[in-house]
């Protein structure tokens, strides 16, 4: 889980609105709740621009606490476990070959030497290789496909092989760098425009 507050000192607002000072914490709320809004919509669309996930796969993550008067800071909360391989949003385009079950040959090999995997949309699918391999392989508990390896070698037991989780993804240098800057702006521009609401009334 991963949280952001949206807030800024109250002070400076006070200062500007004067006499109407304890009209602070209602301007800090609404920009709050405007910038976590504008921070919601820099998650989703960034992280879709640099993965092969979807905007709506990463807005179901992502929620709002919104700002109230008593209580003037907004906070944006994401969370997600990490998904096999083969669940990702777009599977289709992100495990090849993602159809071919697997299947063994009479010494125990499987017919697929090697799967491919892709989690970033500018780089290409990188082999999942290793001593310990990945295949594909139908889960008993939930009847779907999903991406296994080996616990050691020589074992029978079998373990799910996961992509990044959607925490760390949506924590991209470059997305969160986006995301500081247009919430900061947002809120700004939010807090400037309600304080002339106020004193223009």
């Amino acid at each position: 889980m991963f949280i952001v507050d949206v807030r800024i000192d109250t002070s400076e607002v006070k200062k500007s609105l004067g006499d109407m000072s304890k009209k602070a914490n209602v301007v800090m709320a609404r920009a709050a709740n405007r910038a976590a809004i504008t921070g919601k919509k820099i998650l989703k669309s960034e992280t879709a621009e640099k993965y092969l996930v979807r905007q709506k796969d990463i807005d179901s993550l992502v929620t709002i606490t919104k700002a109230y008067a008593r209580k003037p800071y907004a906070k944006i909360t994401y969370k997600d476990s990490h998904k096999n391989l083969a669940h990702w949003p777009l599977k289709s385009r992100n495990l090849s070959p993602y159809d071919k079950i697997i299947q063994f040959d009479f010494e125990g090999r499987p017919n697929v030497k090697v799967y491919k995997a892709q989690v970033m949309k500018k780089h290409g699918k990188q082999e999942l290789g290793g001593k310990r391999k990945p295949f594909i392989q139908i889960a008993k508990k939930s009847g779907n496909i999903a991406l296994f390896r080996r616990v050691s070698d020589g074992s029978n037991k079998i373990e799910g092989v996961s992509g990044p989780a959607f925490t760390q993804i949506i924590q991209n240098p470059d997305t969160i760098k986006k995301f500081s800057k247009e919430t900061e702006e947002t809120l700004s521009k939010r807090i400037r425009h309600e304080i002339s609401l106020i004193l223009n009334k």
